[in-house]
């Protein structure tokens, strides 16, 4: 994974470029880290964020089942 919020944000602009390409629509709001999302918190980097928080939520769930 990118070590920065603004290469990870990179890349994701250019995946969901692409995939909204080929799709015919905007697919903001379709990634399962868009439930993490804070787009009207934040002001850049929000689906690098987004992705961030899913990653630790997702590590806290693991956790927790564990127990």
């Amino acid at each position: 994974m990118e070590r920065t919020n603004k290469e990870l944000q990179a890349r994701l602009d250019v995946e969901k470029w692409c995939d909204s390409e080929i799709a015919g629509k905007d697919l903001c709001g379709s990634y399962p880290y868009c439930a993490h999302c804070r787009m009207q918190e934040e002001y850049e980097f929000t689906c690098a964020r987004a992705v961030r928080r899913m990653i630790i939520a997702d590590r806290k769930a693991k956790k927790s089942s564990l127990r």
